[in-house]
């Protein structure tokens, strides 16, 4: 069980001379101490307890002294600028976030005279299990300076002493589980998988050195103690999770010493160095860490990020606070003209759905739909494809009571554009290859107004409900160099935060959706100025559930955004699994009849039938639901197995389950499901979705919660691809 607690404070103490501070947020207890000049590990605790609450005897892990890791690292012009510090301040504030929640900041500030910089560590908390980490780097001196080989929290993450005693045969590789997206390709985002920890080092890698769609986050489960570490790192550059582990002798129980398991890690931002040059006097904030440990189980650790990531992140609300909305839309894979328009429009009334989404291809002639990418940039609607403009469109959707979405991939200009042509010097220059790319250089302040005002001007002049953001580039277009040859990462990321910080304040009734190529930028330094975001373009079953199932355990998941029909969702699998696992996200569907053909009446209420359910049981509830998943491990280009995940809300009164059959699970045996989102001492109406489509009752069972947790539910699915859907509501 994941014990609760309110407070989130800071407890400053001395031991022996050495400053300690200890952060407490929920029953995550976080140590640092001052000591040798540098900043480094005291302790980590998930059971409430400051580490000296026997003031005599404090218990601090046998790696605090003078080997103790630091806990952040960076170099000034190539010299390790994280030792040799002296201490300057620490004051501590309480704030308020947009959304009115309150949370307690730290700042301890310290300065290295040598190489005149201050370090302001700044540490957040908000009564969750979950604390905010990061640090502000200023250069003090009259020279400019480079930064690099930043990482804004390392140190000491776990030790484990006498872990030989745990276990009945010695393997070291059995005391850790790391936990993390095991691909970092394009439609392969999510897919979770727990690999054993070797000694000695672990590296896990993302956008820089690898490709751009793994999400930066990881779980460590320590097998012998029961605890379980989540991180996230809100960056959308290059990061590297480092891990080293010393068991103390290895496998070989022979070797002398006490076997003592201790488990070091960095968190570094990866690019070309420097990574960022200072003139005299400013400043480098870095992207922040959001960290917890806790005693439980993954579900409790999942939804103790999701509350945090609720409450301290995503704290613009969306638009009339419709979190969830269901949405259709269409792109340059179909003729884009007013006969679509009005073909979406009607599909989108007859399935239920809230808005319809103009994709790519709005701005190209009529035949030249294919040339959407080469022509970004040239922000205006098509007049051979819309003689009477944009105006006509949003009145067609307005006027039947939905929401106008439209796209755009602003940071780019096509090859194609006359905005290409017109400002070349606006194209970023590949790092790797001295390249012009079709990427915008965000860091050029001239080149990022231009973009925000195209941005704003699209918004409001075609009265836009929805502004859908994509980002299609190459993975070598993403590191670029500015004109001294340094890296544009840390200045590009800066404005483009700013940039949709300040487009989504100005627009507070548009819906703000997020999209790179599927998941490429699905990181909460991205997603904090956005309502929701697109995972993945691969929606072809079964690997589409497994999508499904790892973003929402790292997003909370009304901000998932997962498509039926369309990007090939048909092409494989039933239509109850297709439509189903998206209501484990939020869904968005596209057209199920070409736009000249007869509609398949049932197709549609099916459809219709499963919106209603996740509008009635699902979205009530979800800026507070939970989510719990049976099934965590879910991996592999072609899944196989049994696919299980539940939402439900916080008072535990309701609760949706998905019974997905995966590959080659044809004919095999029933599966029993035990909820986890419910109360044992309640009484509840359990109902099979399958039994209400064949005619069944809609009154469903009336059972004992006590019975559906201990002897849980039987399913069965007789063919592969195939799902079930449970909907549990107490009486």
């Amino acid at each position: 069980m994941n014990l609760r607690s309110s407070i989130r404070d800071v407890y400053l103490h001395e031991e022996k001379g050495i400053s300690v501070w200890c952060y407490r947020s929920g029953m995550t207890v976080y140590e640092e101490a001052f000591s040798n000049g540098k900043l480094c590990s005291y302790g980590m605790s998930a059971s409430g307890y400051p580490q000296n609450v026997v003031e005599g005897t404090p218990t601090r892990p046998s790696w605090t002294g003078s080997s103790t890791p630091d806990v952040f690292a960076f170099e000034v012009n190539g010299i390790t600028a994280h030792r040799k510090l002296s201490y300057v301040s620490f004051d501590t504030t309480e704030e308020e976030r947009a959304n009115g929640e309150k949370f307690t900041h730290s700042r301890l500030t310290l300065r290295n005279e040598q190489l005149d910089v201050t370090v302001v560590v700044h540490t957040e908390l908000d009564s969750t299990p979950v604390i905010i980490r990061y640090i502000e780097i200023t250069n003090e001196g009259r020279e400019k300076v480079n930064i690099s080989n930043i990482a804004p929290l390392a140190g000491l993450l776990d030790e484990t002493a006498s872990w030989r005693s745990y276990m009945r045969v010695s393997d070291y590789r059995k005391i850790y589980s790391l936990g993390y997206m095991d691909s970092d390709k394009w439609g392969h985002e999510g897919l979770f998988t727990w690999h054993d920890m070797s000694e000695g080092g672990t590296s896990v890698f993302g956008r820089y050195e690898a490709d751009r769609y793994r999400h930066p986050a990881f779980f460590l489960r320590n097998n012998l103690t029961g605890s379980i570490y989540n991180l996230q790192l809100a960056f959308t550059g290059g990061y590297e999770f480092a891990f080293n582990l010393s068991a103390a002798g290895g496998a070989d129980a022979s070797r002398p010493g006490i076997a003592n398991a201790r488990l070091g890690f960095a968190v570094r931002l990866k690019s070309p160095n420097p990574q960022k040059c200072l003139a005299p006097g400013e400043s480098l904030i870095t992207p922040t860490v959001h960290f917890s440990k806790v005693f439980g189980s993954l579900d409790d650790s999942i939804n103790s990020m999701h509350e945090h990531i609720r409450k301290s992140v995503f704290v613009t609300p969306a638009p009339d606070n419709l979190y969830g909305l269901v949405a259709t839309g269409f792109g340059a894979d179909r003729p884009m003209d007013m006969r679509m328009v009005r073909h979406f429009v009607k599909t989108a009334k007859a399935i239920g759905a809230e808005a319809v989404i103009i994709d790519a291809g709005w701005y190209c002639p009529p035949d030249k739909f294919g040339e959407w990418h080469k022509r970004t940039g040239d922000w205006q609607f098509n007049t051979d494809l819309y003689p009477n403009g944009s105006r006509e469109i949003a009145d067609c959707i307005h006027e039947a009571g939905l929401k106008f979405g439209l796209w755009m991939d602003p940071e780019r200009m096509g090859i194609a554009s006359n905005a290409a042509a017109e400002h070349p010097e606006w194209l970023g220059k590949n790092y790797k290859n001295g390249e012009i790319g079709s990427i915008i250089d965000m860091s050029n302040p001239d080149a990022c107004a231009w973009v925000e005002s195209e941005i704003a001007r699209i918004i409001e002049e075609n009265q836009v409900d929805l502004f859908r953001l994509d980002y299609n580039i190459a993975q070598q277009e993403i590191f670029c160099e500015d004109a001294d040859g340094v890296c544009n990462t840390f200045a590009y990321y800066e404005n483009v935060y700013a940039m949709y910080k300040r487009l989504r304040k100005r627009f507070p009734d548009v819906y703000f959706e997020n999209c790179a190529g599927g998941g490429g930028r699905s990181d909460l330094g991205m997603m904090r100025s956005f309502t929701h975001t697109w995972v993945s373009d691969y929606q072809i079953a079964p690997r589409s559930m497994a999508i499904t199932n790892g973003m929402t355990m790292v997003l909370p998941p009304e901000y998932v955004d997962r498509l039926t029909s369309g990007m090939s969702c048909h092409t494989r699998g039933s239509l109850d699994f297709q439509v189903r696992h998206t209501l484990f996200g939020k869904p968005t569907s596209n057209s199920y009849n070409p736009f000249d053909s007869e509609p398949n009446e049932e197709m549609f209420d099916f459809v219709k039938h499963s919106y209603d359910i996740y509008k009635t049981h699902i979205r009530p509830y979800i800026r507070e639901g939970r989510i719990y998943h049976h099934t965590p491990e879910i991996s592999a280009s072609m899944p196989s197995g049994n696919g299980i995940i539940e939402r439900g809300d916080a008072s535990r009164s309701r609760s949706v389950i998905g019974v997905f059959r995966l590959a080659d699970m044809a004919e095999k045996e029933d599966v029993l499901v035990y909820p986890r989102g419910i109360d044992p001492s309640g009484q509840y109406r359990v109902v099979y979705d399958n039994e209400i489509l064949m005619g069944g009752s809609v009154e469903g069972s009336i059972v004992d919660g006590y019975k559906l947790v201990n002897e849980g539910i039987r399913v069965h699915l007789a063919d592969s691809l195939t799902s079930e859907l449970i909907i549990i509501t107490k009486i």
